[in-house]
């Protein structure tokens, strides 16, 4: 394999994602057309609720009260209502949209422009 046939993006390619880039992110992305670039990005997205499996379960932190009447703090894990945010790769984002999602807005990350 040669350095062109690479998926790998070039560490010096890196920049931050701008605003103004959204629109057009978003409907790259929404119409499946964002390859080859690769990024790393914190996004608002909507999944489909009728999948069985769904794609990341939600950590809440909680308090609850034992049975011996003491107040404790744990974690529930619960699964989200269709929308969610995390941040993920532009080949996590894709996926998510190939099982009919939508990517509803991006709010940061890292844009590489070019592969190996």
């Amino acid at each position: 394999m040669t350095d062109l046939d690479s998926e790998y993006p070039r560490a010096e390619s890196g920049r931050t994602f701008r605003q103004e880039e959204n629109k057009e992110y978003l409907k790259l992305f929404n119409e499946q057309k964002f390859r080859p670039r690769t990024a790393i990005l914190k996004v608002w997205f909507e999944y489909p609720t009728n999948m069985f499996f769904q794609p990341i379960p939600a950590k809440d932190k909680i308090t609850f009260t034992n049975r011996i009447g003491k107040k404790e703090t744990g974690t529930n894990i619960r699964f989200r209502n269709g929308f969610c945010h995390d941040v993920l790769t532009s080949v996590d984002i894709q996926e998510i949209v190939k099982a009919g999602g939508r990517i509803i807005k991006i709010l940061d990350g890292i844009v590489y422009e070019e592969n190996f």
